[in-house]
């Protein structure tokens, strides 16, 4: 069973994808496309709609998210080895730092778009 401090956590961790992606609709308003994929260089290699790049990486987050808390409860206690939770909090932690690596370059894409 998933402890309510690991709760808390997920809840915070799809509250700040919801977060990320308003804020990126902001910031990105005038773009109509915006990099999808980038290769090794960090230059984008595919180009998606706004609103497809913004909320797309979120919302498969948010459900990797709830899908980890739930998937937790139906482990049964004989293969558990210590406490579930902290792969919830772990798994919410990596995950929104990932979505945070993704916005990051989309900016500097976008910084360099609007320098020159």
């Amino acid at each position: 069973m998933v402890s309510g401090g690991a709760l808390i956590c997920a809840a915070t961790a799809i509250i700040m994808l919801v977060l990320s992606g308003l804020w990126a609709e902001y910031r990105f308003r005038r773009f109509d496309r915006l990099p999808a994929h980038f290769d090794w260089t960090g230059r984008p290699t595919r180009y998606a709609t706004r609103s497809f790049v913004i909320w797309l990486t979120p919302a498969i987050f948010a459900a990797l998210i709830i899908t980890i808390v739930f998937a937790i409860n139906f482990v049964p206690k004989q293969y558990v080895s210590g406490d579930p939770s902290i792969a919830v909090m772990l798994a919410s932690a990596i995950i929104v730092l990932a979505h945070g690596f993704v916005l990051w370059m989309i900016n500097r894409w976008a910084d360099g778009r609007i320098r020159g």
